[in-house]
């Protein structure tokens, strides 16, 4: 295989890491729909948030040498305010961390359909605030991680806006 070729797996930040309320992380809009529903959940998914690193070790051993992965704006920016949770930094920059030390090329969404029950309660995406507040979001997102990303993607599926 041409050693330029990029050839790997994908996760969704809701999907995969479960550790729903941890680590300072604030409830998106899944968390609270699928909690007052009573419906399946993330709130354990595949644990990602525990095991990242066993994961990325199959990956690697897979022969795979990319991994799209999301951020979850919830476990980023507290609130409405902008304030940023540290410790939800520090656990994406120990996965794209370790994903550079396996050789493996991330490529990073910065929304996954994710938002925060914050934004959702004002309107979500109706309410003008939510774009500025995510051009805040990427913005913290590029200078928190771009040492380690060369790979992004604004939105995911962004022909469902």
């Amino acid at each position: 295989m041409n050693k330029d070729f990029l050839w790997g797996s994908a996760t969704a930040s809701y999907q995969c890491e479960g550790a729903w309320n941890l680590d300072d992380k604030v409830e998106s809009m899944w968390d609270v729909y699928l909690h007052e529903n009573n419906l399946e959940n993330g709130d354990n998914a595949s644990d990602f948030y525990h095991h990242f690193e066993e994961d990325l070790l199959q990956l690697k051993n897979g022969g795979q040498n990319a991994f799209r992965m999301s951020l979850a704006w919830p476990r980023i920016i507290k609130n409405k305010e902008g304030e940023v949770n540290s410790k939800g930094v520090d656990f994406y920059r120990k996965i794209l961390q370790c994903c550079l030390d396996k050789d493996i090329t991330p490529f990073v969404t910065i929304y996954h359909w994710d938002l925060p029950q914050y934004w959702e309660e004002t309107g979500g995406w109706l309410n003008n605030e939510v774009s500025y507040a995510y051009q805040k979001y990427a913005k913290i997102c590029f200078e928190k991680f771009g040492d380690l990303v060369d790979l992004w993607v604004t939105f995911n599926e962004q022909n469902g806006l």
